[in-house]
């Protein structure tokens, strides 16, 4: 990728613009969908939701690109801390919404934070377990090595980490595109303003996976749930 910091600034951009012009956003309404997928067996959501908790349980959970807080508000049930991260303050704001919603909460349990995923390493405080869900995508090929070495240097040996990307239909994965020379896969991304953005949506290869963890991480697994992929793994 030419410009690594015009990418990264364009995809904070796209996220924090999309949250209120690209997406319906009602946090009662959204908390309501988000439980119900939850209690509906073989969901979208469930599988995933259910594999966090039981991993998550009883830990310090640091959450990156947290986004509206879909995922944050089911790791604050089962975690003994979550901080979530997020680089824009729209989502930020959102996600407490999400979070809180028809749910008294500990003050001290779930926290947010405004931190860039690709500065992960700056969050202060010590963490057991770290979750990502729909980020990794959208890291360029070139830059997953040090995306994981701040991430592996924040938490340390030993911790432990999930990383989800859900699983596209192939009609939405046939408009994106690779540029000459380019390992990178693209999506264009148009807003209701009539912006638009270009932003890197890698597939989430099981041989390339492992390819990024080896020599840095251990009991590597990867599963296949009805809407997502995720890898879970222990830090070297």
């Amino acid at each position: 990728m030419a410009d690594f910091d015009v990418y990264r600034e364009d995809m904070v951009s796209y996220y924090d613009q999309a949250s209120h012009l690209a997406y319906w956003f009602d946090p009662v309404e959204l908390a309501r969908q988000y439980d119900g997928a939850y209690a509906c067996e073989g969901s979208w959501l469930r599988d995933l939701a259910l594999a966090m908790q039981y991993l998550v349980r009883g830990r310090r959970v640091l959450e990156i690109a947290a986004g509206h807080g879909r995922w944050t508000r089911f790791l604050a049930e089962s975690a003994r801390l979550v901080v979530a991260t997020d680089s824009s303050d729209r989502m930020l704001a959102q996600a407490r919404q999400v979070v809180s919603e028809g749910r008294i909460l500990p003050a001290w349990r779930c926290r947010f934070l405004r931190v860039d995923a690709f500065e992960i390493d700056r969050v202060p405080g010590e963490f057991d377990y770290a979750v990502s869900v729909n980020f990794f995508q959208h890291v360029p090929i070139a830059r997953v090595g040090l995306f994981l070495d701040a991430l592996h240097r924040k938490l340390g040996t030993g911790r432990e980490v999930l990383i989800a990307v859900n699983r596209l239909k192939r009609s939405t994965r046939a408009r994106f595109y690779q540029k000459p020379g380019e390992p990178d896969w693209f999506d264009l991304r148009q807003l209701s303003d009539g912006s638009v953005y270009e932003i890197v949506d890698n597939p989430f290869h099981e041989s390339q996976v492992r390819a990024a963890l080896h020599g840095c991480a251990e009991n590597v697994r990867i599963q296949r749930g009805a809407k997502f992929d995720w890898v879970t793994y222990r830090i070297l």
